[in-house]
């Protein structure tokens, strides 16, 4: 936790079938917010709307590379919150292979 009481939020992907920790996206939020079912913060407010589209902009360019190096079985990143204890709060699963 930060000065100003917000948690980072981590980073993960799933590449066959095989999670790999990547580490902080950069950005740090009130654990009050996450939604860990969406992996998204909660709310309208413009602050959480452009979080919320950093986090859309990380997986979306994950998403390119994937298809740029032309793996054909890759998932979506996974975000998660760490909380006070340095636990992670986890987020939903990616066991969808796109394509």
């Amino acid at each position: 936790m930060n000065k100003e009481g917000k948690t980072p939020v981590m980073l993960r992907i799933y590449l066959n079938n095989e999670r790999l920790s990547i580490g902080s996206t950069g950005i740090a939020v009130q654990q009050s917010q996450w939604d860990s079912e969406k992996e998204r913060l909660k709310g309208r407010t413009t602050e959480v709307l452009s979080t919320n589209l950093e986090l859309d902009n990380i997986q979306s360019g994950l998403q390119t590379i994937f298809k740029k190096v032309g793996n054909d079985r890759y998932h979506f990143f996974g975000a998660y919150q760490v909380g006070v204890s340095g636990q992670e709060r986890r987020g939903r699963n990616y066991d969808d292979t796109l394509r």
